[in-house]
């Protein structure tokens, strides 16, 4: 059946190597290297399957809310700033108004102590 060349036989057993036929890769069989990936293949592909259902899935969800809760605090945040924006306002012209009510005050202090100089002298 195998034309086997026994030269090349002679050889492998004299450098103690260990010869195959060509079509064997580390002494497994084309058929049996394709097995071998199949069975490798379908473990990764069962692993990976695994790993997102039991830990991706869970956490896309849980950022997904978590997005959605920071999107509603910003919101909250901006009408809040809006809110102490005015707020802020109203304190820098009532400051204001008060200013000017002591400068007027001063004036009027001012005005009636020239006002009882004079009456004195």
């Amino acid at each position: 059946m195998y034309a086997i060349n026994f030269g090349l036989v002679l050889l492998a057993v004299t450098t103690s190597q260990h010869w195959s036929p060509p079509h064997y890769v580390m002494g497994y069989t084309f058929t049996e290297w394709v097995a071998l990936l199949t069975i490798a293949t379908i473990f990764v592909a069962c692993v990976t399957w695994l790993i997102r259902v039991v830990i991706v899935s869970p956490l896309n969800a849980q950022i997904s809310i978590l997005s959605s809760k920071i999107d509603a605090m910003n919101t909250d945040r901006a009408k809040e700033t809006q809110a102490m924006n005015a707020i802020i306002d109203e304190h820098g012209r009532m400051l204001r108004d008060h200013a000017d009510k002591i400068i007027r005050h001063e004036e009027d202090i001012k005005t009636l102590f020239k006002q009882r100089g004079d009456r004195n002298n």
